[in-house]
């Protein structure tokens, strides 16, 4: 096993131990309180310029992961474990409201857009962890699928998100729901275990409103239409990488379609 604890322990040329990697800029991101595991070989952790990790701990736990990190001018709270030939992407300014719990495994993905958040206390994994069969065919019926997040999502509080959900840009995700195996539009809402569609044409803002005291506020001309998904870009990018096999082409995609920006690739 290598464990990374901080900047210092890692190569100028990003290299470890059974090529694994860790493609960084050391002198624009900080690794603070966390600790970074490669269990296998030939993993990739791509960091982008001024991604914050904090009081995380980020698990490659086989061979030819890929974790992608983009820039956030908020920290990154981790607690992340990714199995073999699976992918971990996690686009720009996200805001964690506390640690994202995040497995995916059975080589299958987690891709998340930019410009979401999270709440307290979420679970995103793409796998049951154990198998469960038809006693019949004796063929297994819950495999794992990939997990994709479009851009500006807001998860609430508590939330469970399985395999196979697929929440596209500008939705929310209630509290302490549970989904699984669901097509979410743009910009509606869902709650409720298991989740069903609440709202359908929503947008909302990052913004704060704890200390608001005018509630009758209103939505500008400019917001609706920065929020409004008439075109969900971000999925159609994520749907083609799914299509990537090797480690090489996804990192090369990932680049060409600017879903990283990274001077080592």
């Amino acid at each position: 096993m290598i464990a990374i604890a901080s900047l210092a322990q890692i190569p100028d040329s990003g290299l470890l131990a059974a090529e694994n990697k860790i493609l960084i800029n050391k002198e624009d991101c900080r690794i603070e309180n966390s600790r970074i595991e490669f269990n296998g070989k030939n993993n990739v952790l791509v960091v982008e310029d001024g991604v914050i990790i904090k009081n995380s701990k980020i698990r490659f736990a086989g061979d030819s992961g890929l974790v992608v990190l983009r820039k956030s001018r908020f920290p990154l709270y981790l607690n992340l474990t990714t199995y073999s030939q699976s992918c971990v992407y996690i686009g720009r300014e996200y805001y964690l409201n506390g640690t994202l719990n995040i497995i995916s495994s059975e080589a299958n993905h987690i891709l998340i857009g930019d410009f979401c958040l999270f709440s307290f206390g979420i679970w995103i994994r793409n796998s049951d962890a154990h198998p469960i069969f038809d006693e019949i065919s004796k063929l297994r019926i819950n495999p794992g699928k990939t997990i994709v997040v479009g851009d500006h999502v807001w998860i609430g509080q508590n939330s469970l998100m399985l395999k196979g959900c697929q929440i596209g840009s500008g939705s929310v995700v209630g509290a302490a729901s549970c989904i699984s195996n669901k097509v979410v539009g743009c910009n509606e809402i869902w709650a409720g275990n298991p989740a069903r569609k609440l709202k359908s044409n929503i947008v909302w803002q990052g913004n704060c409103v704890h200390s608001l005291i005018k509630h009758n506020i209103t939505l500008s001309d400019e917001d609706a239409n920065k929020y409004y998904f008439d075109k969900d870009e971000k999925m159609s990018i994520f749907l083609d990488f799914l299509k990537m096999q090797s480690l090489e082409d996804k990192l090369r995609y990932m680049y060409c379609f600017d879903m990283v920006r990274c001077n080592y690739l």
